[in-house]
This record gives C-alpha cells, sequence and structure tokens, in this order.
C-alpha cells in the first residue's frame, strides 16, 4: 500500500503546522509566566516544524526531511536535558522559576 498525498492534502496539512507554530509563538510572547512554560512553547513549535518536515519529504519522495527530523528531536532532548537541569539549579537558588523574579534579582542590586 502507497501512501499519496495530494497538493489539496499537503496544504491543508501545513496549514494546521503553521496554526500550531503561530499559537506556540503567541504563547511564548504573551502567556509564558515561567521558564517551563517557554520550553514548552519552545518543543511544541519544534515539533510542528518536524512535522512540516515529514509532511514534504513524503510529498516530495524524498527521506532527506525525515532524516533531518531525527537530528532534530535529538538536538531538542539534548535541550531539554540542559534545561531542566538550568531550572533545578535556579530553584534551589531563587526558590522560583518565574522569568520576572529572576530578571529582579539579577539586574536589582540590594
Amino acid at each position: 500500500m502507497e501512501f499519496f498525498i495530494s497538493y489539496e492534502n499537503i496544504a491543508s496539512l501545513f496549514l494546521v503546522t503553521y496554526i500550531v507554530i503561530f499559537f506556540s509563538l503567541i504563547g511564548i510572547i504573551f502567556f509564558a509566566a515561567d521558564y517551563i512554560q517557554i520550553l514548552l512553547y519552545v518543543e511544541q513549535a519544534l515539533l510542528a516544524i518536524n512535522i512540516n518536515f515529514v509532511y514534504s519529504s513524503l510529498y516530495l519522495d524524498d527521506i532527506t526531511g525525515q532524516i533531518f527530523v531525527i537530528f532534530i528531536l535529538s538536538v531538542a532532548a539534548a535541550e531539554a536535558a540542559i534545561a531542566l537541569s538550568i531550572f533545578i539549579i535556579l530553584y534551589r537558588v531563587s526558590d522560583s522559576v518565574i522569568v520576572m523574579l529572576f530578571f529582579f534579582f539579577c539586574f536589582v542590586k540590594p
């Protein structure tokens, strides 16, 4: 059984991924109150971009996009591990991971 994506299907699939990327950017800009939320919005945008690569790879009948997705996912996993370790250190130092509170402690000297 061969998987076939027509032009009409690929346009709607790309539209869905663009909407997800748009909402994740809106979430980063307006609704991110702490670092964990920012990390989740960034991961959501990366996954939408990965889905975009897979769709274009299937449409063009090329495996390059799928290989690129594997590399992006491995980099995202390493980034998440490093970010979580930074969050643990921030929480131990300031007892909070709120973004505005961290900037207040960094730039305002008592």
